[in-house]
C-alpha cells in the first residue's frame, strides 16, 4: 500500500530527503547523522532508499559525506560580496570566525597571455602577466581554487613575493594600492578533474564559478583578474546590492 504521507509521483527517497532536510534545520553544524543502515532501520525503508536520500541531501549541500567518518552537517561560511566589503578572501574568512589558509599550487610568468586576460587587465600585446594558482582552506577543509592574473609590471620581484603565499590583497596594499572589486560574475558550474581533486570533491558536483577584477581605487588601474571555484558546502556567497561609497550627503 502506498505511503499516504508521500505526495503522488514523488519518489520515496526524495520524500525521505525532504523530511530529513526539515530535521536538519534545527541541528548544529558538525552533528553526525545516522548511517545508511541506521536510517533504513528507523524509517523502515531499504538501504538503497536510505543511501539515495543521503545522496540527495549531499547534492543539496545540506550534508557532507566523508569516507570513514560518516555523514554530518557541514559548517558553512557566509562570504559577503559587494563594493563595501574588502576583496580579500583571507580577511572575509577571518571575519566569519573561521581560520583561513592558502597554498600556492603554481606560479608562472606568461609572456603572451590570452586576449581575455589582456583585455581585463588592459594590457597591450607583449606585456607579461603572472599567473598564480592557489588553493584556499577553511578550518583545514579545501574550499576554493583560484587562478589569478596580475600584471608583471606592478612591482619588481613581484613573483618572489607571490611565491611566499599569503594574501594577494595584503600584498597589493603593501605595494601602495587600494584594491577594490570592479565586478564579479558567478554561476554554478562543473569543474575539471584536476580542480575537483584539489577541492577534494567526491565526483563532480556543481560548484561556484566566479570571475572578478580588482582595480586601484585611486588610479583605476587594473590590478588582478581572477577565476575561482568554491565549494557551496563550505562557502555560502552573499551578495550585497547596496553601495555606500557613492552616497552623497
Amino acid at each position: 500500500m502506498p505511503d499516504p504521507t508521500i505526495p503522488p509521483g514523488v519518489p520515496t527517497y526524495i520524500a525521505l530527503a525532504d523530511r530529513l532536510a526539515d530535521d536538519l534545520a534545527g541541528m548544529s553544524p558538525g552533528t553526525r547523522l545516522l548511517s545508511e543502515h541506521e536510517l533504513a532501520a528507523r524509517e523502515a525503508v531499504s538501504r538503497d532508499t536510505a543511501r539515495a536520500a543521503l545522496q540527495e541531501l549531499e547534492r543539496r549541500y545540506l550534508v557532507r559525506r566523508a569516507h570513514g567518518a560518516g555523514t554530518f552537517i557541514p559548517p558553512r561560511i557566509d562570504y559577503p560580496v559587494g563594493r563595501d566589503t574588502p576583496p580579500s578572501w583571507t580577511e572575509n574568512i577571518r571575519q566569519a570566525g573561521a581560520t583561513p589558509r592558502t597554498e600556492v599550487l603554481d606560479l608562472t610568468q606568461l609572456d603572451k597571455p590570452d586576449k581575455p586576460v589582456r583585455d581585463n587587465l588592459e594590457l597591450k600585446a607583449g606585456q607579461p602577466v603572472l599567473r598564480l594558482t592557489t588553493r584556499g582552506f577553511v578550518d583545514d577543509v579545501a574550499a576554493t581554487v583560484t587562478v589569478a592574473y596580475l600584471p608583471a609590471a606592478l612591482a619588481p620581484r613581484l613573483d618572489n613575493q607571490l611565491a611566499l603565499g599569503g594574501s594577494v590583497y595584503s600584498l597589493l596594499v603593501t605595494l601602495g594600492f587600494q584594491p577594490r572589486r570592479d565586478w564579479i560574475a558567478t554561476e554554478l558550474d562543473i569543474v575539471d578533474h584536476q580542480t575537483a581533486r584539489w577541492l577534494e570533491l567526491v565526483g563532480r558536483p556543481p560548484v561556484w564559478h566566479s570571475e572578478t577584477r580588482l582595480s586601484d581605487a585611486d588610479s583605476g588601474r587594473p590590478l588582478q583578474f581572477a577565476i575561482g571555484w568554491s565549494r557551496p558546502d563550505v562557502i555560502r556567497l552573499r551578495f550585497a546590492l547596496h553601495d555606500h561609497s557613492d552616497r552623497r550627503a
